[in-house]
């Protein structure tokens, strides 16, 4: 930011200008949308994952809807294996190749997890940079802990809140 009013321009402030968080809630009545809504966040935020990479704290209940998101990330990155949950393995890992850019896509689920150093101790380090995407399932179990780790990154951390309306409809909240 640059004074002008001054005989000499002077610079009030340097850097990125951040307007805090966005938050928008969804309806998401089947799967489809669920993942759709995967796709339409990375396409969004495609640049970004090309340049520094791209982090998602998944939040929700068990059935909710957090692998079905993961599983949309996959199918936005063309990752022909299939994407499972990680909840005995704790991460996957896909090696992705969308319009000649490759990458990987790590999927945690740190939920028998009992401690943040635990999750580092994954290679969490290793899961983000450019053309890497991160996807962590139970993130609310560590989540200013996340927050702070992305921003010392400097990864952009997208939460996504899952709610169970119905056996189909889900109650999304997503923090931008």
């Amino acid at each position: 930011m640059v004074d002008t009013t001054l005989v000499d321009s002077m610079i009030l402030r340097t850097g990125e200008i951040n307007l805090g968080d966005h938050s928008v809630e969804l309806i998401s009545d089947n799967e489809s949308q669920t993942k759709a809504l995967a796709q339409r966040l990375c396409l969004k935020y495609w640049d970004k994952i090309r340049r520094q990479g791209l982090m998602f704290a998944l939040i929700g209940d068990l059935g909710t809807g957090k692998t079905i998101f993961a599983k949309g990330i996959g199918d936005f990155l063309h990752i022909q294996d299939e994407i499972t949950s990680p909840s005995y393995t704790l991460a996957n890992e896909y090696l992705f190749n969308r319009n000649e850019v490759d990458g990987y896509f790590f999927h945690l689920d740190p939920w028998r997890l009992t401690n943040f150093d635990q999750v580092t101790q994954l290679g969490l380090s290793n899961m983000v940079g450019e053309n890497k995407i991160l996807a962590i399932e139970w993130a609310n179990k560590f989540l200013p802990d996340i927050k702070e780790f992305a921003k010392q990154k400097r990864v952009k951390c997208i939460e996504v809140s899952f709610e169970q309306i119905n056996n189909n409809k889900r109650k999304l909240q997503v923090v931008e």
